[in-house]
């Protein structure tokens, strides 16, 4: 790995041990947690995916302006996002920015969409890397978005090393269709978040395809 690379990942490490001590309440989502557990990244990262509490948002935010990053709202499939990128960091990725509370993490999509997603799926999980400490979820949790996202190319990879980590022995725990939920005006739509993700999946393998990159917002 570049040294480059690992700078940036202890830089944004050190980002993550500021937001805890900022009370800034959050979890780190993806290849950082597999990273983590290896004890040593085990592919080139370019981000870290963030869900961020809606009530610590103006503070996280006015931390990385301080710092220097710059802001872009993405959009695609009606979800959208914050990227906060510097050239000494990784790039933060604030997937979804909610409420935490003690059943759920609630995160509104317009006026009468609301995605909510069990506790015990983002009970707050510390991970340790290059001597810093942050916040993640739980391992089952990890497989189980593995597994809903088992055919994007990098998180095959993920999976491989995941596994071997765990000798493929992985605690049990809610599945992503248990977890998480989708209300429209109130109302829980069963199998909403299933079929959406299959959807996205399949243009995602179509994409492939055509040699294309798997995400449709990826350059």
């Amino acid at each position: 790995m570049a040294e480059s690379q690992k700078e940036k990942i202890k830089n944004s490490l050190r980002l993550l041990e500021n937001f805890k001590s900022n009370k800034i309440t959050y979890r780190a989502l993806g290849s950082i947690l597999i990273s983590a557990l290896n004890k040593e990244t085990h592919r080139k990262l370019g981000d870290i995916d963030i869900i961020l509490e809606i009530n610590d948002k103006e503070k996280a935010f006015s931390l990385l302006k301080k710092l220097g990053f710059k802001f872009n709202n993405r959009k695609a499939f009606g979800f959208s996002w914050t990227e906060a990128t510097h050239p000494k960091y990784l790039q933060l990725e604030f997937l979804l920015i909610g409420d935490f509370t003690k059943e759920y993490f609630k995160c509104k999509f317009g006026k009468n969409v609301e995605l909510r997603i069990t506790s015990k799926y983002l009970k707050s999980t510390t991970y340790h890397l290059y001597k810093h400490n942050f916040q993640g979820i739980p391992l089952n949790s990890i497989y189980q978005g593995l597994k809903a996202s088992d055919n994007k190319p990098n998180r095959m990879i993920d999976k491989k090393v995941f596994l071997k980590l765990l000798k493929d022995n992985v605690p049990d725990g809610l599945s992503v269709s248990q977890a998480f939920k989708i209300y429209i005006f109130g109302l829980k739509m069963p199998y909403a978040f299933p079929i959406f993700s299959y959807i996205s999946d399949f243009i995602g393998r179509i994409r492939v395809l055509f040699g294309k990159k798997y995400y449709l917002w990826d350059k």
